[in-house]
């Protein structure tokens, strides 16, 4: 009696023909028996209804997972307005996908019941209405309410019923629609974030928050419009209830391991920006270009380049760091800035491998040097015996012509 299987609601042919639905008796398109009311549904499986259906849920999953997984974006801003501690600030996103997901047994039941239409109306008044009464919150407690509960729960009533939707319209292209359908989380984690970004930069959270609202709203009226309750595949089996459903031990086991892999997923979209921004800041300082960190790279010259591709390197706090001719295309007056870089990350103690033609700076900072000729390491050394006190012949003569160039 559903519209399509759904995660925590009724699922069509995990049961034995004969057991009972989630459907209720009285309520058109409800029964055991068909879930369609007196033929009030007429499409077929497999039709271009179906990919309708499919264009409605990747528009309205779209806006939502766009609006909440670009939360980190607002996460600084919001932190610094309130004045709030970092974990204050992430329960309002914790909240959001606890409602989000755990919503989703009684939305997919509802869903089974009533149709999708009026739970992704529903979804369109929560989401809209609680990210317009976010941007006038005055304090982060009343955040946790219009933005952790009401987002949640607007993301909840339509996420389940219309990605479950989709699979009751297809038997043959059934896994390539809901692949398609899916595609709209992914678009939403694309699109979002870098979106929220720039309206944050030019109207501040408050107004984005507000702008976000609408298009929100819209894109789920619109996907409302478009959703249409599944007709019954053809040879479905009758459905699980949730109490059966639960008490199998394969369901258990998928229940646990979607709950750690949330645990790994979604606690760095809260915290990913504000730490890249302060990482990145810091390291930026101990180059001396931390004014240059909204700087767009083609603004930059070719040391400061050089050094921010430093700066990169030591973000992901290495234990090595590969440096190949990283003076080679810069002008000579810019290769003391690159130099010196390197100069002080010897001196607190990074471990370097440096391919360079600066004999000079190979000596001054090196520990061990390798000659390599032809391809081979021909002789390597301390700088004092490879500069100095050659061995040989080949790395004398070497030497001997960068010492007549002026070069050591």
């Amino acid at each position: 009696a559903s519209s399509g299987p759904s995660p925590l609601g009724s699922v069509p042919g995990m049961a034995q023909r004969g057991a009972p639905s989630l459907g209720t008796p009285g309520i058109p398109g409800t029964s055991g028996e068909s879930g369609i009311s007196g033929g009030e549904v007429t499409d077929r499986v497999d039709s271009l209804r179906g990919w309708v259906v499919v264009a409605a849920t990747v528009i309205a999953t779209t806006a939502m997972f766009g609006v909440v997984y670009s939360f980190g974006s607002f996460f600084g801003a919001m932190a610094d307005t309130f004045g709030a501690s970092r974990s204050a600030t992430a329960l309002v996103f914790s909240l959001t996908i606890f409602f989000l997901f755990v919503l989703g047994a009684l939305t997919g039941s509802l869903a089974d019941r009533f149709g999708p239409r009026p739970l992704v109306l529903a979804s369109a008044m929560f989401m809209g209405g609680g990210l317009w009464a976010t941007s006038w919150v005055g304090r982060m407690e009343v955040g946790y309410l219009t933005y952790g509960v009401s987002v949640g729960v607007g993301v909840a009533c339509a996420y389940v019923p219309l990605v479950t939707l989709v699979s009751g319209w297809f038997e043959r292209q059934r896994a390539a629609a809901l692949g398609v359908a899916s595609a709209g989380i992914g678009l939403g984690t694309v699109i979002g974030a870098p979106l929220a970004r720039r309206l944050i930069d030019a109207y501040g959270w408050r107004d984005t928050y507000r702008i976000l609202a609408v298009i929100v709203a819209g894109a789920l009226v619109l996907a409302a419009a478009l959703a249409k309750r599944a007709p019954l595949a053809r040879g479905q089996q009758a459905a699980i209830t949730l109490r059966e459903l639960a008490g199998q031990r394969t369901f258990r086991l998928m229940y646990a391991s979607g709950t750690l892999m949330g645990l790994s997923l979604f606690v760095p979209f809260v915290f990913l920006i504000r730490y890249a921004e302060e990482r990145g800041i810091a390291l930026l300082k101990r180059i001396g270009l931390d004014e240059k960190a909204k700087e767009y790279p083609d603004r930059l010259s070719g040391g400061q380049q050089q050094r921010v591709a430093i700066v990169r390197a030591l973000a992901m706090e290495p234990h090595l760091l590969l440096l190949d001719e990283i003076t080679s295309a810069l002008d000579p007056e810019l290769v003391g800035e690159v130099l010196n870089i390197v100069r002080d990350l010897a001196a607190d103690g990074m471990t370097m491998m440096l391919a360079t033609h600066e004999m000079g700076f190979a000596k001054e900072v090196s520990s061990k040097v390798c000659f390599l000729h032809e391809g081979m390491i021909h002789e390597e050394g301390p700088p004092e015996q490879i500069f100095e006190h050659p061995q040989q012949d080949r790395t004398k003569a070497f030497v001997q012509r960068i010492i007549d160039a002026g070069r050591l």
